[in-house]
């Protein structure tokens, strides 16, 4: 009855929201939804000792999108209530908030052309999703896509980050990027984690290749222990018909520790893209070095496949189907070694002008071969309906 009373109070808000922004004549564009989701977890602490529960979530998300005669805005805000079935001292309301800045109209008084976008993301929750790896790139995704599940503790994590784009000519463009990444914990076994990121790139246009190139710099600090990193990459992106596109970099990264030894590593990515009339397919693989953040203070290698295929079924109709794989060990020892595979489906309809909606459904498994605490096997299947009333605009 709880869980009933809850979700009535959220839709109520959000469709406030949503006839206010109705009769509002401005710059502003107000986008409510609401997330209710059902999951089984075998492994609710990210301990070796299995506790399994099954968790009742219920989120409402507020967007707010500004577009301005200079400035483009975009903000967004979700709580979700977290209920757990057996074991209710884990119930706890979370948070997550990102906003983005693009302010390509405003650099072009100063710069043709030129285009930069600042983005702002953070999170407050105990259980904080187990992308651990790539974040320093400010990248998420679904569950289980490339990361490792820690333990249970309250966290922060913040990532900010700043880029800037300018065509140097009708040809080539330079691109330079700064990121920022910031881990806590309440728990003193888990370790914080800061990285500092600096890109700048090239990318060149012959007749319909693209060919592009960067370096960069990161350092990487957990527990007091810095890490140092160098790469170097480049890369091709080529259409093979006008429905398809392969896109491939190959590069090399280099990790000097504070202790003073040093490890290589190849880096690499392909990923291939077919659009045909009702159907989309991108597919992949990616090799990068990425911050363990609270479980190690040693970068992992990690290794990611994965397929997504989309599907428009009609005006009103579609669906989407993504498989995943990741292979995650430490760039030195073997202090962490996991393996993990996200299945997800998912249906979206739209009801009527104003009102859409989708279900979902999605397996996530975790193995590890890592010895001690780090040693955590987990799987979650999660059911999940979705409603977003959409902008009369």
């Amino acid at each position: 009855m709880r869980t009933v009373y809850y979700c009535i109070v959220l839709f109520q808000i959000l469709i406030i929201c949503s006839a206010t922004e109705s009769h509002a004549r401005s710059d502003w564009e107000v986008r409510p939804s609401i997330v209710l989701s059902q999951s089984y977890d075998n492994n609710i602490y990210s301990q070796e000792d299995n506790i399994e529960d099954y968790v009742t979530r219920i989120g409402a998300n507020l967007s707010a999108i500004y577009s301005g005669s200079n400035v483009n805005l975009l903000t967004n805000y979700s709580g979700t209530l977290n209920s757990y079935a057996d074991h209710s001292g884990l119930n706890v309301l979370t948070h997550d908030a990102s906003m983005k800045v693009d302010m390509e109209r405003w650099l072009r008084r100063f710069f043709r052309d030129a285009d930069i976008t600042i983005s702002e993301d953070f999170m407050y929750t105990p259980e904080l999703p187990d992308l651990n790896f790539n974040e320093d790139r400010g990248v998420r995704g679904a569950p289980g896509s490339s990361g490792l599940s820690t333990g249970r503790s309250d966290s922060y994590r913040n990532v900010f980050s700043v880029g800037l784009e300018h065509p140097v000519s009708q040809r080539q463009n330079v691109t330079i990027r700064y990121s920022n990444l910031l881990t806590e914990y309440s728990e003193p076994a888990l370790i914080d984690n800061k990285t500092h990121s600096v890109f700048a790139g090239t990318s060149l246009m012959f007749l319909r290749d693209v060919l592009y190139g960067n370096i960069g710099v990161s350092t990487m600090s957990g527990d007091g222990v810095d890490t140092t990193g160098y790469s170097v990459t480049g890369g091709l992106r080529h259409p093979l018909s006008p429905v398809s596109a392969l896109d491939t970099n190959l590069g090399v990264e280099t990790l000097e520790y504070e202790m003073g030894s040093s490890t290589s590593v190849m880096r690499a990515s392909l990923q291939f893209s077919r659009q045909f009339r009702y159907v989309t397919c991108n597919t992949g693989y990616t090799r990068e070095l990425n911050p363990a953040s609270g479980v190690s203070t040693i970068p992992t290698r990690s290794d990611f496949i994965y397929l997504n295929t989309g599907i428009r079924h009609s005006a009103n109709l579609s669906s989407n189907i993504r498989a995943n794989y990741s292979v995650n060990k430490s760039t030195r020892g073997s202090e962490i070694d996991t393996r993990s595979y996200n299945l997800s489906a998912r249906v979206s309809y739209l009801f009527r002008p104003w009102l859409d909606g989708n279900v979902s459904v999605s397996h996530f498994n975790q193995s590890s071969e890592t010895p001690g605490s780090l040693n955590i096997k987990r799987e979650q299947i999660t059911f999940q309906i979705s409603i977003y009333p959409l902008s009369p605009h």
